[in-house]
């Protein structure tokens, strides 16, 4: 077998020796095997021959003390080994509540991406799907490895492969985005009916787990999960897990670490999975060797956002035929779901000897009726930490909360900053309003006298009238009966108008302020108004002033007011 192939200390001479001597080994593993194989076979219960258990070396290769291995059964005697990957803590303090809200957040892209639109420097988040209650951790679980021939094999086909064929241990290509989603339905479908017991459950506490029987399934990583765990986690710095590619070790280079197309690295071949050395989580050929397959479809990236067109399929990390230079943990390749070129083959599914996949194991969101009600008070709580509550408007509240959850320093300065450009143009705002408050109180002072001025002119025109025609009736003056039935309904009438648009202009003035403006926010508007009218040439608006303000009052109390009194209140004024 091909124990010797183990990561840790080959030079780059040492693989390229492995490189030019895989083709005679596999021929002389494969005798080796055929050999051996006759050892291996039991019968199985009434089902025909079943393979013994894989050895380690095939599923994984490089065991390391890096990271929390999880070997799931496979048909066949076969195992696929998965690391754990912790995103966040699930409470803030042991006596906290668990918060299932609570999400990572990350940034994901390159700034120096030759194509911005496609692969820009984003804000995502991440959160795992298992839960430890014990352990206050939430975390995911994703393959060590890229899925290889043999356990693709194992799953998708009626024969058992031979895991000790050097063949067996290369990633699987030449497969379709579907071909990958199928083989993570019929796996998750072969645990639930053979090894449901290896599945672990999505919430671990003292008292067991809530999920019984366990509702965790395989499927193809998001770009986040995938990213994320590639980029090494959060056993990197935040600023190495934004670099080009993750943390590599002094005295070592890209080619210890990537299968890239160059003379010291894949020269353009599909190679073993783990012979180089891992990344920081322990995970084995994130770069190169195979571009692996995504869960969600391809987007652009907005500034800020993800644009909202869906289009072809993801694969990320790039293949054993990329460049040195494009090599980076960010990379992201579109592809079409079909091939128009390749109807004629009866499935024009796209297909590529680049493609292949590695897995994660998840669980759903809402395990049972608890988390549901967990769920809610997560939202409950989270909306009154950010002050959301019905009926808050107030930027500056939201604002300054989102400052003081920020985890990045600058971030919190950038919010800071907006924080007191919005004080200081609330401030501007607030003397705008100011000013518009006190136009608004002299406007209704000068209304109210105007009204007084011309109700008692009214009042004088209608007393001129009666007068001229109690004349007219005890004279039976000519001049006094025109004055009677002429002049004075005139006058009494235009002084009527006036009478009118007074009383709409002050009404105006008063519902505008009475909807427009509560008491609350009048400040200092109303007394500085006051002041303004003694100390002006007009001293005498000064009680028009303090009625108008008084009306303003009386109709935000009651929401409506009746104009006949307010005339009555105007006339008192002058009595």
């Amino acid at each position: 077998m091909f124990r010797g192939l183990t990561p840790g200390s080959r030079t780059a001479e040492d693989r390229s020796r492995v490189r030019c001597r895989t083709r005679p080994r596999r021929r002389a593993l494969a005798a080796l095997a055929a050999g051996l194989s006759a050892g291996l076979w039991a019968i199985g219960a009434g089902s025909g021959p079943a393979w013994a258990e894989w050895d380690a070396i095939a599923h994984d290769p490089a065991p390391t003390t890096v990271g929390r291995p999880l070997h799931l059964p496979m048909p066949c005697g076969g195992r696929l080994t998965l690391l754990r990957v912790d995103t966040s803590s699930l409470r803030g303090d042991a006596e906290d509540a668990p918060n299932w809200l609570a999400d990572k957040k990350i940034k994901l892209g390159f700034a120096g991406a030759d194509v911005q639109a496609v692969d820009s420097l984003q804000t995502r988040y991440i959160q795992g799907a298992f839960a430890d209650i014990e352990q206050n951790a939430r975390y995911y679980y994703i393959g060590k490895y890229e899925v290889t021939r043999a356990q693709y094999a194992a799953v998708m086909t009626d024969t058992c492969p031979d895991p000790d064929d050097l063949e067996s241990s290369y990633p699987v290509t030449d497969i379709t985005w579907y071909d990958a989603v199928d083989f993570t339905r019929r796996y998750t479908a072969w645990l639930y009916g053979n090894a449901a017991a290896a599945l672990p459950r999505a919430i671990q506490s003292a008292e067991g787990a809530a999920d019984t029987p366990p509702q965790s399934f395989v499927r193809l990583p998001t770009e986040e999960e995938w990213e994320f765990a590639a980029r090494g986690g959060l056993r990197v710095s935040a600023d190495e897990f934004r670099d080009k590619v993750y943390p590599i070790a002094g005295g070592e280079a890209l080619s210890d670490h990537a299968w890239y197309n160059g003379p010291e690295s894949s020269r353009g071949e599909l190679q073993v999975i783990g012979l180089l050395n891992a990344n920081p989580l322990g995970l084995h050929d994130v770069l190169g060797n195979a571009e692996e397959f995504v869960l969600e479809p391809f987007r652009l990236t907005e500034p800020h956002r993800l644009h909202g067109q869906a289009g072809g399929f993801v694969t990320k990390g790039g293949s054993f035929r990329t460049p040195q230079g494009d090599i980076r943990t960010s990379r992201r390749d579109e592809y079409g779901y079909f091939d128009p070129l390749a109807v004629e083959t009866g499935d024009p599914a796209r297909r590529r000897d680049t493609f292949g996949f590695r897995v994660v194991l998840s669980a759903p969101v809402q395990v049972d009726y608890q988390r549901i009600d967990e769920l809610n008070e997560s939202y409950e709580a989270a909306t009154a930490a950010l002050s959301l509550t019905p009926g808050e408007t107030d930027p500056l509240v939201v604002l300054q909360a989102l400052a003081d959850r920020a985890e990045v320093p600058a971030t919190e300065q950038t919010i800071n900053t907006a924080v007191g450009q919005l004080l200081e143009e609330r401030g501007a705002q607030v003397e705008l309003e100011g000013q518009a408050l006190r136009a608004f109180f002299l406007s209704g002072a000068v209304a109210g006298q105007m009204l007084e001025r011309v109700d008692e002119r009214y009042a004088h025109t209608e007393a001129a009238l009666k007068t001229a025609c109690d004349f007219c009736r005890e004279s039976g003056s000519e001049a006094g009966c025109r004055r009677c039935n002429i002049t004075y309904p005139a006058a009494l009438d235009g002084v009527g108008r006036d009478v009118d648009a007074a009383q709409n202009l002050y009404m105006t003035n008063l519902m505008v302020v009475g909807d427009e403006f509560p008491v609350d926010r009048w400040g200092t508007a109303g007394t500085d108004t006051l002041t303004q009218i003694e100390a002006g040439p007009t001293p005498g608006l000064r009680p028009f002033a303090d009625l108008f303000m008084t009306h303003v009052q009386a109709y935000q109390r009651q929401g409506d007011l009746d104009l006949q009194a307010i005339t009555e209140d105007v006339r008192a004024l002058r009595e």
